[in-house]
């Protein structure tokens, strides 16, 4: 979820090419519950970011969680536990930071 309501970012704009080239279908089920950048911030900081869904959004197929950069997992695992833990549910991104990758399976 962009940082402003309604403004599509650098990450949204990488789910709808993303969405163009698969044809799979975009959604926007979660809105950032603050504006706050991640940037710079240590990863207990991270961990406090979460999101709230759209009250009529239903999970009707796998999820695909797009993210510019994955460096500690923590925007991931807040919106998956934000859409109710999903069975299926992926993470794609254009950076992974591998020594950190511990946190994402924890």
């Amino acid at each position: 979820p962009s940082k402003q309501l309604n403004q599509p970012d650098h990450a949204f704009r990488l789910a709808h090419c993303l969405s163009e080239i698969t044809n799979f279908e975009l959604q926007m089920p979660l809105k950032r519950v603050n504006s706050e950048t991640q940037r710079r911030k240590n990863k207990e900081k991270r961990q406090k970011i979460y999101f709230e869904s759209y009250e009529n959004f239903t999970i009707k197929r796998p999820i695909i969680f797009v993210d510019d950069v994955v460096t500690t997992g923590s925007t991931a695992r807040a919106a998956y536990q934000t859409l109710g833990k999903p069975e299926k549910f992926e993470i794609w991104c254009l950076a992974y930071r591998q020594h950190l990758a511990a946190s994402l399976l924890s």
